[in-house]
């Protein structure tokens, strides 16, 4: 498949069998994989941070039941 440089639009190339606008630009491509890279280790961190939080409740109701039955 042969690509045709895009008019003013540097990074594009146009497909001529069906006219699609495609990014040829590599550097772009690698920075938004990094991004989503980085989004993703942000989320699975919240995730880990909010399932150590109810992990940690649940702990504390525990301990507060034991205290109750050792006093009660």
């Amino acid at each position: 498949m042969k690509l045709v440089k895009a008019d003013n639009a540097p990074g594009f190339s146009r497909d001529p069998t069906n006219q699609a606008v495609l990014s040829t630009d590599i550097s772009a491509l690698q920075a938004y994989k990094a991004k989503k890279r980085r989004e993703r280790q942000v989320d699975d961190a919240l995730h880990d941070i909010n399932t150590l939080k109810q992990e940690m409740s649940d702990i504390k109701g525990l301990i507060l039941q034991l205290l109750e039955k050792k006093n009660g």
